[in-house]
């Protein structure tokens, strides 16, 4: 059976490969009806997960419950931090995060790697539990690569409530530091969420020029520009992000309204900008058994 097994999942990852998610897909339904055991039902459980379901026209549905319950049934057969992996995935996916972290620290308990420690640091800043998000991401920081470190740092320091203590300030300093375009936005909200108006004012021609921001963020950009007197610069801000919306094929104008509100009522720009929220997804970890 094992050799079998390992013959099968190694045919699945070559269709996947191929991108013929049907086949890999009927080979797994065909293990799991064979050989009706823990691994084969995580194996289909995390396909559904993370792939979908597909019909022969390799048309794409969403498989939450199938996925759901594939992998509760492989649990009740036998320990497996892939499938705990997998459900604390699709929890999170569904905002479901008190069920994700049950699933991340379980899973925990036998992968103590980065990805498991900061899915649980997400899952429970979404919750808005911080103080157990920092302790999460701290651990997370003594798992990781440098890369992952930086992640694990700016979640830590979303996670803090007080970004002008020492230790923060010179995390800030460390991600400030880097020359990263894709860390624009979060080195921006970081330098305004600690005070420092005039070093934010600095930071926003950049970022207006290679971020497109959601209202919370140029709620930011407004107030930081405002509280200096500095009306024309975010007058020019507002018209430039209404004239970015308009290029879009959607319906943006609740959006330019939201926008207009938060430039002219400080009311409103305040509740704007106590909305934001750091969005980074759950890292993806799922594994098929052999």
């Amino acid at each position: 059976m094992v050799e079998r097994l390992q013959s099968l999942i190694r045919e699945v990852k070559t269709k996947l490969d191929e991108a013929n998610m049907y086949q890999a897909q009927c080979l797994l339904q065909k293990a799991a009806k064979d050989y009706p055991c823990a691994e084969t039902f995580n194996n289909l459980g995390v396909f559904y997960a993370f792939e979908g379901r597909y019909d022969r026209k390799e048309n794409r549905y969403n498989a939450f419950f199938r996925a759901e319950r594939l992998l509760k049934r492989a649990l009740r057969k036998s320990f497996l931090p892939s499938a705990e992996l997998a459900l604390g995935y699709l929890y999170f996916t569904r905002k479901r995060y008190k069920n994700a972290v049950c699933c991340y620290q379980r899973a925990y308990c036998k992968n103590r790697d980065f990805p498991t420690a900061y899915n649980v640091a997400l899952s429970y800043y979404k919750m808005r539990k911080y103080h157990q998000a920092a302790i999460w991401a701290t651990k997370a920081l003594e798992k990781g690569t440098e890369a992952e470190q930086l992640e694990a740092t700016i979640l830590k320091l979303f996670s803090s409530q007080d970004l002008k203590a020492p230790e923060c300030q010179r995390d800030i300093e460390r991600v400030m530091n880097i020359d990263d375009m894709f860390l624009l936005e979060d080195k921006f909200v970081l330098t305004y969420l600690r005070g420092d108006m005039k070093a934010a004012q600095g930071q926003i021609a950049l970022l207006l020029d290679k971020c497109c921001l959601e209202a919370s963020v140029m709620a930011m950009v407004f107030d930081c520009l405002l509280s200096q007197n500095l009306v024309c610069d975010a007058n020019s801000a507002l018209e430039r992000r209404i004239k970015e919306l308009h290029d879009y094929d959607y319906n943006v104008n609740s959006e330019i309204h939201r926008l207009q509100k938060a430039f002219s009522r400080e009311s409103y720009r305040k509740r704007l900008i106590a909305s934001y929220r750091y969005d980074h997804p759950a890292i993806f970890q799922y594994y098929y058994l052999e």
